[in-house]
């Protein structure tokens, strides 16, 4: 039986004592036995007392809980809903950026498939130059294949969480190096130059693999957006306001808008369409996956850009605290 029902039947047996003295000859029963009755009447009207008291801050207890309740359940509420639309928005910005990358995939896979048709049905009427510039353009498109699905697994990677996060000091211009020689190819063909200023010396503590990959992102973007004849220019250096190293890469290339650097950096926006100075096809990944390594990193990732003057993209990366 719960409390409210002792309570009740607790003020029944006291309304019941109190008819049963009311109905009696008050006028025939001793002064001792009236006094007693009274007494025994003022006692459970005390107890009487103290239950209603109970029963009241018990009712305001329960509504107490239950306004708590109701608050916590529409903040709850309120946050499922966001939640939703979060997820929803952010399906719907997937959904269209891959749709965009399998766009990007098809057409050098196009390029391939029919380049290597002319190469089949024309091979013995084609000059040493023309099978050669057939050859450049088929590896052209592999290497643009290559790059965008080594950038998609790493992104795919990073989103799950299976991505290993290794920071340890390096030397930074060994992985410069290294980039610069892998891409010289690329950009020598449209005669663009390759520049370090990084010092031998510069020593950062970051993930290896990741700074080298944002670098390699950031150089082959510029060499992308840069005209023939123009340079990509890296640089490094700590900044003491911020107290953090600063990588720079730099073209003096085709520029962006304000509206265009708004977007670069969210998936499945329209600039990622955007083709670079020779035509190159391009998903906007590379600049995603930038983001998500500097962030990996607890930096920071932006770019300056003017139109027809060039672009420099910037990224932190915080010192070693231990």
């Amino acid at each position: 039986m719960s409390d409210n029902h002792l309570i009740f039947n607790k003020e029944q047996e006291i309304l019941n004592r109190a008819d049963e003295v009311l109905a009696k000859d008050l006028e025939k029963l001793p002064e001792g036995e009236i006094i007693a009755h009274f007494s025994e009447l003022r006692d459970n009207y005390e107890h009487l007392l103290k239950q209603q008291i109970k029963l009241t801050r018990l009712a305001d207890s329960s509504q107490g809980k239950l306004r708590k309740f109701q608050v916590e359940l529409d903040e709850t509420n309120t946050k499922i809903n966001l939640q939703n639309d979060e997820l929803t928005k952010l399906n719907q910005t997937k959904d269209k950026f891959f749709s965009i990358v399998s766009h990007d995939i098809r057409n050098p896979l196009t390029a391939i498939v029919l380049m290597g048709e002319i190469l089949k049905s024309n091979f013995e009427k084609l000059s040493p130059e023309q099978l050669n510039k057939q050859i450049s353009k088929i590896s052209d498109s592999i290497k643009l294949l290559y790059e965008l699905f080594e950038n998609l697994h790493r992104w795919s990677k990073a989103q799950s969480g299976i991505l290993d996060f290794n920071p340890e000091e390096f030397n930074l211009l060994l992985v410069i190096n290294n980039v610069i020689k892998l891409l010289e190819g690329h950009a020598g063909n449209k005669n663009i130059e390759l520049k370090s200023d990084v010092e031998p010396g510069d020593i950062i503590f970051a993930d290896k693999n990741m700074v080298e990959t944002i670098i390699r992102n950031l150089v082959n973007n510029s060499v992308k957006f840069t005209k023939p004849g123009g340079f990509v220019k890296i640089e490094h250096y700590f900044d003491e306001n911020l107290n953090k190293d600063v990588i720079k890469v730099m073209d003096n290339g085709i520029g962006m808008s304000q509206s265009i650097i708004d977007k670069l950096f969210k998936l499945g926006e329209s600039s990622v369409k955007k083709k670079g100075t020779a035509q190159e096809p391009g998903s906007g990944l590379g600049l995603i996956l930038c983001k998500e390594f500097v962030d990996k990193h607890s930096g920071e990732i932006w770019v300056e850009s003017e139109i027809d003057k060039g672009t420099t993209f910037y990224f932190t990366i915080p010192p070693n605290k231990n």
